[in-house]
């Protein structure tokens, strides 16, 4: 059985591996990583006393929407350089921040020159290869997006959409959504976009890398929102 290709930022498992991902941008964000609080964070976590580990888990679920916010401000600030704006976003994605679905659907065709991977569908495009890491809620919304959209979508715009649709549920169960949300759309504009991606999505060498999406050359240094 044909295996789908796993996003260019693997999630790391289990509570250490959530723990670290969320320490790492506040390593770069925020004041409270850089007054030595880690160890008494780590102390707090380990206490054999229930109220002061359940504090202790709130106060990171407070800076956790700190941090998220700080990123957010970097990945939609037009002072941005491309470095930064890609590390901004595959921490978004690390963190499955549903809240940043709607800039990383802004920032989606954004394709810096500076590529980790190249051998994954996504890897050029940060901000959709986050939006697949997000998984069902991100999926939800470009289906919501979709269903009112009352333009047409480039070519390459549908394919993006279509990898991240294929990363989440799968080929099978993507056209399923797919079908679902043509029947449900009401606009003629919307539904020949939907009808255009089911396309793209059930082509039998859908998978093949030449379909992948691929950035147009460019020049500078800035995103192109």
């Amino acid at each position: 059985m044909k295996r789908n290709p796993a996003p260019a930022h693997a999630p790391i498992k289990g509570f250490w591996g959530g723990f670290i991902a969320f320490l790492i941008p506040l390593a770069l964000v925020s004041p409270w990583a850089a007054h030595a609080e880690f160890p008494k964070l780590l102390g707090e976590l380990t206490s054999s006393d229930r109220e002061t580990r359940a504090k202790s888990l709130m106060r990171m679920a407070r800076q956790r929407e700190e941090a998220v916010s700080c990123l957010l401000l970097v990945v939609d600030s037009d002072a941005t350089d491309d470095d930064t704006r890609h590390d901004a976003i595959a921490l978004l994605g690390e963190h499955r921040a549903v809240s940043a679905i709607q800039v990383l659907l802004k920032h989606l065709e954004f394709a810096p020159h500076m590529c980790i991977s190249e051998d994954i569908p996504l890897a050029r495009y940060p901000a959709a290869n986050a939006l697949a890491m997000i998984g069902n809620p991100a999926a939800a919304r470009i289906i919501e997006y979709l269903q009112r959209s009352e333009h047409p979508l480039t070519e390459q715009r549908l394919r993006i959409f279509a990898f991240i649709l294929y990363q989440v549920d799968g080929k099978t169960l993507a056209l399923e959504r797919l079908r679902i949300a043509h029947e449900r759309a009401r606009k003629g504009q919307a539904m020949e976009n939907l009808s255009q991606l089911t396309r793209l999505l059930a082509t039998p060498d859908f998978e093949d890398m030449r379909n992948w999406p691929k950035p147009k050359p460019r020049l500078g240094t800035r995103s192109q929102n």
